[in-house]
């Protein structure tokens, strides 16, 4: 397994334990079934080969770029995307690597009404309950990071919570495992994991393979548009983080403003408000102590 990876899912587990012993599994399926917001639909919002949806993602860091956004508001930026016409968002999670918390998880779901990717190095049953407490509509299950049983496990959970599960590869070995275990939405990340080289050609070489009734997603590398019109018809949606947070003028080029439209139940280009003063919701802190952290409840 690559020497990054290991590092990071050596500090993922280390975090877990702190998690679970603030707050024990058997409490943390209990808190799940009440999730804290409603979840709109992430596949219905990503599918159709016709139109390449973008998901857009929130994160401060990354392994290659430890300083990307170290003062991100990721209510701002989410809001951001949203109204640029986004119709998904992935916020990271991880801690050590990405700077990212559950609380942000939190915040973007009870604050953006357009479904949410929790974007972390998902190795256990632990964390598809905490994503589904806190909102998401989908988690990451990246098939270099997990045995396939384990995998498996993972996927079926997380189909059982109502949560959707993007099912990650980098290769043919990969993309075979993914379908083995009946993965409906795959993603390809152009980003080699070992070195954090990255090769748009993969996703050029994978995306062909993956059937047409599965719900495929690009991941990794994109800052262009002429990129993202190599992926029309080939692709449901492309995922795009770093390039977006270097250049936010990008969000509008590569995005477009598409106007309201319906998306998992909600419209985007629609922020919510407040009925009270019309302002944008801001969740009121709450505390739960599997984050080890302050959470928010919207009000």
């Amino acid at each position: 397994m690559p020497n990054i990876l290991n590092r990071i899912l050596r500090d993922v587990r280390r975090r877990l334990a702190l998690r679970k012993a603030a707050c024990p599994l058997a409490v943390m399926k209990r808190l799940a079934k009440t999730p804290l917001t409603r979840a709109p639909d992430f596949v219905r919002a990503i599918r159709g080969k016709r139109t390449l949806s973008v998901i857009a993602e929130v994160k401060r860091a990354s392994p290659s770029s430890p300083r990307l956004a170290p003062g991100l508001d990721p209510i701002n930026m989410a809001g951001t995307y949203q109204k640029s016409g986004a119709a998904a968002l992935s916020v990271l999670t991880e801690e050590d690597h990405f700077s990212g918390h559950l609380s942000d998880l939190w915040t973007v779901a009870a604050a953006v009404p357009l479904p949410v990717l929790r974007k972390d190095f998902t190795i256990d049953e632990y964390q598809v309950y905490e994503s589904k407490l806190c909102g998401a509509a989908a988690v990451l299950l990246i098939v270099r990071a997990l045995p396939r049983p384990h995998l498996a496990r993972l996927h079926r959970l997380a189909l059982r919570l109502g949560l959707a599960a993007l099912v990650e590869v980098h290769d043919e070995r990969e993309l075979e495992t993914a379908l083995a275990i009946g993965a409906r939405v795959i993603g390809v990340n152009n980003r080699n994991l070992s070195t954090l080289k990255t090769d748009l050609a993969v996703a050029r070489r994978i995306l062909p393979l993956i059937p047409r009734d599965r719900v495929s997603v690009a991941e990794s590398g994109y800052s262009r548009a002429k990129e993202l019109s190599e992926l029309e018809g080939h692709a449901d949606a492309v995922l795009i983080g770093s390039a977006f947070l270097r250049n936010p003028g990008l969000v509008q080029d590569l995005v477009g403003r598409k106007g309201d439209r319906e998306i998992g139940g909600c419209r985007t280009g629609q922020p919510r408000h407040s009925r009270e003063s019309g302002n944008p919701v801001r969740p009121a802190i709450i505390w739960i102590p599997a984050f080890a952290g302050m959470t928010e409840r919207a009000e």
